[in-house]
């Protein structure tokens, strides 16, 4: 099967329950994994979010990189047509971070990693810059930084000592 055009293959398990797999053990793996937490209509979108991903993607699931799958969430947000992350450089439009949670506007823009540096070392001042970029307001962005610094396991980052 060619990774350009990945498969989804949709069948009944022994006790009736939707399978779907794409044919890449790897992501096989995952579509079983979430099979047995999640709803069959979450599993079936999931798959068919990861068949279109792979599509576009063209690499084979261990040669995926955290940057790939921004790109791709950046482009299927804005309408891009390429999977480079936002660059804010002169010739470029910026995108519209209206109505995009934190973390979309954050992929949007490619500041993930930056975002994460700050959190992850405890810097507010840091981690409110990087909001002010995908354009929140000082307040907000400060009121989000101290909710994330207060209870960082909360939102997914380690606890800090």
């Amino acid at each position: 099967m060619s990774l350009l055009d990945p498969c989804l293959i949709r069948s009944r398990g022994p006790s009736g329950q939707v399978v779907v797999r794409l044919g890449m053990p790897l992501v096989d793996d995952y579509l079983e994994f979430m099979e047995g937490r999640c709803r069959p209509n979450t599993v079936l979108a999931a798959a068919n979010d990861l068949r279109v991903f792979f599509g576009v993607i063209a690499k084979p699931p261990d040669e995926v990189v955290a940057s790939d799958v921004l790109g791709f969430i950046t482009a299927q947000r804005t309408g891009r047509t390429s999977i480079e992350p936002y660059c804010d450089g002169v010739s470029q439009q910026r995108p519209d971070f209206r109505g995009m949670t934190v973390n979309e506007a954050l992929a949007t823009a490619g500041l993930i990693e930056q975002w994460d540096a700050a959190i992850e070392a405890g810097n507010r001042n840091g981690a409110v810059e990087v909001l002010k970029k995908v354009l929140m307001s000082e307040s907000c962005a400060a009121s989000t930084v101290d909710a994330v610094l207060a209870e960082p396991s909360k939102y997914g980052y380690p606890r800090r000592t």
